[in-house]
């Protein structure tokens, strides 16, 4: 069994369920189909189904002996998106969505050597369809920041 894909399976479709569950607790809105669960389910289900899908491969094979991190690097990685996924929540309310993702895009994009130039770029792109998704398409409000976006 392959030590990550285990980890990282079972995480995933453990989460799902997790998220399922505590979608369902959110209720219904009358007179609509999509409450504000509706969502957070999907999403769930989702990593449910993917972390089936990692998991039964790694369950199959039977390699002993591996390292869940193979090396530093691995680690590093790790701690980089913690740490930027943490800011994120900590800083899109009072920086605003838009700003704090691009931020955290940015570093990302840099911290795995990308030109400034091409990482600027494609935060940009990244940021303002996500954005555009969530507020347009799914009507979903996210955090503005002091400069009213």
């Amino acid at each position: 069994m392959l030590a990550k894909d285990a980890v990282i399976g079972t995480g995933c479709a453990v989460g799902g369920v997790l998220i399922v569950h505590r979608s369902m607790q959110l209720g219904n809105v009358p007179g609509s189909y999509a409450g504000p669960g509706l969502f957070p389910t999907l999403i769930g289900i989702a990593l449910c189904i993917c972390g089936i899908l990692v998991l039964a491969p790694a369950l199959r094979q039977k390699e002993k002996g591996e390292k869940f991190f193979s090396g530093p690097g691995e680690r590093l990685r790790l701690v980089e998106v913690t740490g930027l996924v943490i800011f994120l929540i900590a800083c899109a309310p009072k920086l605003g969505f838009i700003l704090t993702s691009w931020i955290m895009m940015m570093a990302e994009l840099c911290l795995r050597k990308n030109s400034l130039l091409r990482s600027a770029v494609t935060a940009t792109i990244l940021v303002a369809v996500v954005w555009g998704l969530f507020t347009k398409a799914l009507r979903v409000p996210l955090p503005v920041g002091p400069w009213g976006w």
